[in-house]
């Protein structure tokens, strides 16, 4: 019997951006001798009539083959949650591209590796897909979202912002599906799942894929934003103009700034549009770039 057969397609909406559903696909990545929350979240998800897949991962290429194989099975098996069960190092200690996750003592994968399998699996998925990071750190996921590098690789993405013992994550995770399964919105979901939380300090969060993009832009759009931030920025293109032995021509610091905000409209704008296609824009207005939401300053 197939998932899409088992279970209805839950769509969970969000402010900017929805997800939907047919089955959780989780990915466990641990070492023999530890707790198996991923087996233990795939027992309890019988329980409560929600279809899922639990597939034993030992290295990168596992990761890989099983969201191949959920590609290839879109149209029989419907649409995943991709749900990680694994560990994730500290995004905060080394730069976020960097990031790993996977089992403690054999080599891991980063999280923004695994935006390249994302991405096609979340266009076949009409741009629903859900990752969840059941990891420390494991909202780490976020790394996937490449710039200009292929299309969003989720509409969602949920996990842990700090490390996270067993007992939490099997608490959490148990709350989050039964939440959803019992139709609240994912943004509710995840507030509810937080509270099952054991130790202090411990956290976890969602954010969509449009909220992250315009945070990616607004991150660029901050070099000029303010009359200080042009300055600098102007005064270090002439510095690295004058050390390629360029002539800088005496209009060149006032006609910069209109320059610059042009040609950063410009970059942003193709960054958006390849994350978020046009066929996809004119469907979903939502996934429109609101240029109001770059541009405004929140001191």
């Amino acid at each position: 019997m197939t998932a899409e057969s088992e279970g209805s397609n839950l769509s969970v909406p969000l402010p900017s951006s929805r997800v939907g559903f047919h089955y959780v696909l989780i990915l466990e990545w641990l070492e023999d001798n530890e707790p198996r929350t991923g087996a233990d979240l795939h027992a309890y998800l019988q329980t409560i009539g929600m279809p899922s897949i639990l597939v034993d991962c030992r290295a990168a290429d596992d990761v890989r083959a099983a969201l191949d194989d959920a590609l290839r099975n879109v149209g029989t098996r419907g649409k995943p949650v991709i749900h990680i069960e694994a560990h994730g190092a500290d995004p905060y200690a080394v730069p976020i591209s960097e990031a790993d996750f996977g089992a403690q003592v054999t080599p891991g994968m980063t999280w923004y590796e695994l935006g390249d399998w994302l991405a096609p699996l979340n266009e076949t998925c009409e741009f629903e897909l859900l990752v969840v990071g059941a990891t420390c750190f494991g909202f780490g996921a976020i790394a996937a979202m490449k710039v200009n590098a292929h299309v969003a690789p989720f509409a969602a993405c949920a996990g842990f912002t700090t490390p996270v013992m067993p007992g939490s994550v099997r608490d959490v995770m148990k709350e989050l599906y039964r939440s959803i399964k019992n139709g609240s919105p994912l943004r509710e979901s995840v507030a509810s799942a937080a509270l099952e939380v054991r130790s202090p300090g411990e956290t976890f969060q969602v954010t969509s894929s449009i909220k992250l993009a315009l945070h990616v832009l607004r991150g660029v759009y901050d070099s000029i934003r303010t009359p200080q931030a042009m300055s600098a920025r102007v005064a270090s293109i002439a510095t690295q103009a004058q050390e390629f032995g360029l002539v800088i021509h005496q209009n060149m610091p006032s006609a910069m700034p209109s320059v610059l905000r042009e040609r950063s409209r410009v970059r942003m704008q193709e960054a958006w549009d390849c994350w978020f296609p046009a066929s996809l824009q004119a469907s979903a207005p939502a996934y429109r770039l609101d240029w109001s939401l770059v541009e405004k300053w929140w001191p």
